[in-house]
């Protein structure tokens, strides 16, 4: 299973993810199952987004395009990665009144996980 592969590098599952705070530094990893890359608007661009799937759930990662553009070769559908970076706390409200609250990631590195092993490998030998 997915999770097994995962589990010795990252500090927190899709499932509690809504536990963690707005701010608090993570690493999440699993299989890309979708994604959107950055789109352009005037002089700015909006964030790449991905899901990724570690076998419990799927979050939701932002990308800014400077870590879109420099990661790009690891980002495509079906790879399994690393996925640095914070917790953003996404408030919705109606009326002024809360109505839900989503945690997603704002990522700030990416890795293939076969590379996070093989580095793993070669230190302990």
């Amino acid at each position: 299973m997915l999770i097994s592969r995962l589990k010795p590098y990252i500090t927190v599952v899709s499932e509690v993810l809504n536990k963690k705070k707005h701010g608090d530094i993570v690493v999440v990893g699993g299989e890309i199952k979708s994604m959107a890359e950055p789109m352009q608007y005037d002089d700015d661009y909006s964030p790449g987004i991905i899901f990724i799937d570690d076998s419990i759930g799927q979050t939701l990662v932002e990308v800014p395009f400077k870590v879109y553009r420099r990661d790009t070769e690891h980002i495509a559908q079906g790879n399994i990665v690393l996925i640095k970076g914070f917790v953003h706390e996404f408030i919705l409200s109606y009326k002024g009144k809360e109505t839900k609250k989503e945690h997603r990631v704002l990522a700030s590195s990416i890795i293939p996980l076969h590379t996070a092993e093989k580095r793993r490998q070669e230190h302990e030998e």
